[in-house]
This record gives C-alpha cells, sequence and structure tokens, in this order.
C-alpha cells in the first residue's frame, strides 16, 4: 500500500505531521491529489479550538484545488488526470433538502476538513458529484479559492439587486470576495470598510468604489459622506459580532443586511432589536450550492473576478505549523489568504 502525508490538528495548537495509507475510493466517491490548499478562517479558529462546529482531531482543509487520481468502482465521474475542484459536503443524500441539491440545508451533513478528513493531505477522497472541471484559463492557485468565491457569491445573490450601492465589513478575503461578487451581480457602488489600511489598498486595487479605514473614524462619519445611502450592508468579519452590531447600529430603516462572517458561540448583538425596528430585511447565509461553485468557476473563467494580491503566504504542507505558530499566532508579518502547495509544481500556479 502506497502511504502519503498529512497533518492531523490533535488539539489546541497542535498539528501532528503523519504518514498514512492513501485511501481507495468506494462507489461513488474519487481520489483526488491536491496541488493548491486555501486556509479559511475557520481552519484558524479551529486551530484554536473556538470553531463551534470542527472537533479535535481533525485533518483541516476544505479550499483545494487538485486532479482526479482514480475512481471508485461502478462511479460515474469526471476522468482520470482532470483539473478540478472540490465541493466539500457529504450529504445524506435522503432528506428534501438534498433531493433539491441544497445541500447546506441537510441535517445531516458533513463536511470536508470540518467534521470529516480534509485536504491538509497529499490526497482526498471526495464524493463523485462534488468535484467540478477548471476550465485551463483558471490557474490551480485559483482554483483553491474557488470555495470561499462561492460562500461569497451564494450570500450576495440573496440580498444584491442591479444598482445597489454595497457597503462590505470586513477586507479578509471573504470580503474581498464578497466585493467582487457584489459587482458580478449588479452593484452599482461596492464600499468596504477595515481597520487595515493594507486590506483597503488591496480593495481599492481589485476595484472597490470606495473605503473606510475604521482605524481614522467611525463607520457612521465615513456613511455622511456618501452622495447616496447604502442599500445592502454585508458582514463579512463573525467572531465577536461588533461589525454586526455596527451595521445594526447605523444603517438606515428598510436596508437589507448578510451576514456571511461566522459568529462565535454565545455572541451577544447589542442593537439586535433593531431588526424590527428598523426594519430591516435579514439574510443568513451558509456555505453554498452546487449552482453557485459553477456560476463562480464560468465567471472566474470569463475574467471577472481579480485574484492578484490575495494570497500572500505560500508554504509546502509540512510547514504549516510554522505559518500557524509565527504568522497566524505571532503575527510577524501581516496576511490575507494563506496558501499551501501541496502537488503544486511551482508557486505560480
Amino acid at each position: 500500500m502506497k502511504t502519503m502525508n498529512r497533518l492531523m490538528l490533535k488539539s489546541y495548537k497542535c498539528f501532528e505531521p503523519q504518514v498514512v495509507d492513501i485511501p481507495e475510493p468506494k462507489k461513488g466517491e474519487v481520489l483526488v491529489k491536491v496541488s493548491h490548499l486555501g486556509v479559511c478562517g475557520s481552519d484558524i479558529s479551529a486551530y484554536y479550538g473556538k470553531q463551534p462546529y470542527i472537533p479535535f482531531p481533525i485533518v483541516l482543509g476544505h479550499e483545494l484545488s487538485g486532479w482526479v487520481e482514480k475512481v471508485g468502482p461502478d462511479t460515474e465521474a469526471l476522468p482520470v488526470g482532470t483539473r478540478v475542484t472540490v465541493l466539500p459536503h457529504v450529504p445524506c443524500r435522503h432528506c428534501k433538502a438534498c433531493a433539491e441539491q441544497r445541500y447546506n440545508h441537510c441535517m445531516k451533513l458533513l463536511v470536508i476538513g470540518c467534521q470529516t478528513t480534509g485536504a491538509q493531505a497529499e490526497y482526498l477522497i471526495a464524493p463523485a458529484d462534488m468535484i467540478f472541471e477548471l476550465p485551463e484559463s483558471i490557474t490551480m492557485e485559483q482554483g483553491a479559492m474557488v470555495e470561499p468565491m462561492a460562500v461569497t457569491y451564494h450570500g450576495m445573490k440573496k440580498g444584491v439587486r442591479p444598482g445597489d450601492n454595497v457597503l462590505i465589513m470586513g477586507a479578509g478575503g471573504i470580503g474581498l470576495f464578497a466585493m467582487e461578487a457584489a459587482f458580478i451581480l449588479g452593484a452599482k457602488n461596492v464600499y468596504v470598510a477595515d481597520f487595515s489600511q493594507n486590506r483597503l489598498d488591496l480593495a481599492m486595487s481589485l476595484g472597490a468604489t470606495g473605503v473606510f479605514n475604521l482605524s481614522d473614524a467611525p463607520l457612521a462619519d465615513h456613511l455622511a459622506k456618501l452622495p447616496e445611502p447604502i442599500d445592502l450592508f454585508s458582514e463579512c468579519v463573525g467572531g465577536n459580532g461588533d461589525a454586526l452590531d455596527t451595521i445594526m447600529d447605523v444603517a438606515e430603516r428598510g436596508v437589507r443586511v448578510v451576514n456571511i462572517g461566522v459568529l462565535a458561540p454565545g455572541v451577544v448583538v447589542k442593537h439586535l432589536p433593531d431588526l424590527s425596528e428598523k426594519e430591516f430585511t435579514f439574510y443568513g447565509s451558509n456555505m453554498f450550492v452546487p449552482q453557485d461553485f459553477r456560476d463562480v468557476i464560468a465567471n472566474l473563467a470569463a475574467g471577472k473576478y481579480k485574484t492578484d494580491g490575495i494570497v500572500t503566504h505560500r508554504v509546502k504542507l509540512l510547514d504549516v505549523p510554522k505559518l500557524f505558530e509565527e504568522v497566524v499566532d505571532q503575527r510577524k508579518e501581516p496576511y490575507i489568504k494563506l496558501m499551501i502547495l501541496i502537488g503544486a509544481e511551482d508557486e505560480a500556479k
């Protein structure tokens, strides 16, 4: 039996390198050779034991690109060697949500890299119908960004209407992809707010209409200078809920709010009563559905997404513990998107 390297997050801030047998795909499954793997904010929360949906021990990783390595018996799938990305869902396939391909609503859903083995490994088992071909115009690194792009596309399509003025709270990877999705979906102006000028500069380079540095002035002051009010706010921070609370505090009556960020358990949003008092239309958003992947891949292939500058760090698989220790934990360098090169032939593709 051939073996592979993988990383197991055993406990709080503790990765364990492991050498294990390469798994064999069963009926309905494919074996994917992993090329690139993005680090999600949920991976970072899990590292600290603060992700409510990711228990220890776990092999993290759900934002990936790779190649079909092997197809399980009696399985219809993309051919061996196809360049792919993976929709990281393992649904029950028996409920109403699954019948309608709303796998994100399946109450028994397992997410690859969250509740079942992920892609911080050289190979990954995935359901055959959850792999999507990447056109040649999409690099393997971009292919590993399809998943977070789909997260934001799914949320933004709920709330964006053509001609909207949109405000994105947070200029991390999710916020930047939400900004781009808003434009794709027809927004007229998209503004981005954050405390980091470096991230805001990147937002401008990727096409933001304008940016608000919250270190300079509170959000309300920035909004007061706009020629038109904001129609849609998108919360792309999560965590302690401060960003969502700020939105509810400053937003005008009757606006739409899309919540994409993952809030920590037990968060108290003190302006939550404004949900009714100001008659907001509030959209919760959880992951994506297959059509979101198809739409994102088509838009990415057509050049409607820009990705230059979003990936700030690239490391090999066995260097991930050092990356988390020095960049994530000790904050020795600012970062936006961290990328793990696993089966990649070089750093650029």
